[in-house]
């Protein structure tokens, strides 16, 4: 079942943080915009999950801007209180097994949100039409522009939404928009698509764990000030955080370990990821304590496309095509979130100018 298409003037599909960004600043110009995403939230990879009475933030650990139009986004957010410094220090666990602390150039607040990662992505949204869980499954060229149609999730499947308008923003990753943009190659150059397929993204594995309140007095004797650790070239590990150590109210200690991106690339098509988990688990309570391999409970989230492995370094790719069709995120600029916020911005500035 379809209904008749909703007629916007930018059709911005992607809720992470490219879309919402560009989205904000369309709408804060005037331009009637709908946001699509498959998920039931926004954010991307901004992400927190609840469970087991707390949450945790499973993808982006923290910020730490580097430009100044991201720095000053986030002084705002810091003024309404939003986001804090959590810690200036973010440990390496070397080779031989030494935790060695940063070197002072290394020694700069990193930025979190006590109420779990996603309320960043939250701020951008007031105002804005998102409709969740719709998955664009197809695009088509029109004589006035673009037409899409979404097939709607959950409790409202089997719809088919359409949504019209002149132009088009695709703020996904690159192979997520490689499948809707080859039917179009009579409208767009085989180029411009082979670009973005060229894109290669690197996985990774989260694991959120949680564990009794003695093991927050055993962590603080055996590992004093430390709330953040990176692995250097572990063959499993990528990143431990103390994530509990971000909330204003926490009784139990909550760790989040991320994988290396080998490691995520060797498990991550496997159907059942429990065992996977605990495998991190015990690879963490061989680098650094035994309890980390007995949680009172864990969850692991496979990120499939964690960050770009080449990222193209501009700010969009605008396709050659009648009307505008314009693909952002944090592949076209980086690896980071400010790469995505960035790459937002200029998609929004390059169609404020058509």
């Amino acid at each position: 079942m379809s209904q008749p298409p909703l007629t916007v003037d930018v059709i911005v599909v992607g809720a992470g943080m490219a879309g919402l960004r560009c989205a904000r600043s369309l709408v804060d110009a005037g331009r009637r915009v709908v946001v699509l995403d498959k998920s039931r939230g926004v954010g991307g990879r901004v992400a927190t999950r609840r469970l087991e009475g707390t949450w945790a933030d499973h993808g982006t650990c923290y910020l730490s801007p580097q430009g100044e139009r991201f720095q000053r986004f986030l002084y705002d957010l810091a003024e309404a209180g939003v986001i804090f410094p959590w810690t200036e220090q973010v440990y390496e666990m070397g080779r031989e097994g030494q935790l060695q602390a940063p070197p002072p150039e290394d020694c700069y607040p990193r930025w979190v949100a006590p109420d779990g990662m996603t309320a960043i992505a939250k701020v951008l949204t007031p105002g804005l039409d998102i409709r969740y869980q719709h998955r664009v499954d197809t695009i088509h060229a029109t004589p006035t522009g673009w037409l899409v149609r979404a097939a709607a999730l959950g409790s409202n499947s089997g719809i088919t939404a359409q949504f019209s308008a002149p132009s088009l923003v695709l703020a996904l990753p690159a192979p997520q928009i490689v499948p809707l943009l080859e039917p179009l190659q009579a409208e767009l150059s085989a180029p411009y698509i082979e670009q973005i397929a060229a894109v290669r993204f690197l996985p990774c594995l989260s694991v959120m764990a949680g564990y009794g309140s003695e093991v927050l007095s055993l962590w603080q004797q055996q590992f004093p000030g430390v709330k953040a650790l990176t692995f250097t070239n572990h063959p499993t590990l990528g990143w431990l955080g103390l994530d509990s150590s971000k909330r204003q109210h926490s009784e139990f200690p909550v760790f989040v370990i991320q994988s290396s991106a080998t490691f995520a690339e060797q498990m991550l098509e496997l159907e059942d990821l429990q065992p996977v988990a605990q495998a991190m688990l015990a690879a963490v309570a061989q680098a650094l304590q035994p309890w980390f391999a007995q949680p009172t409970w864990f969850q692991i989230h496979r990120w499939r496309y964690a960050f770009a492995k080449e990222p193209l370094h501009q700010g969009f790719l605008a396709a050659p095509s009648t009307f505008p069709l314009v693909c952002a995120g944090d592949w076209c600029l980086g690896k980071k979130v400010e790469s995505a916020y960035d790459s937002g911005l200029a998609a929004a500035e390059y169609l404020l100018q058509q």
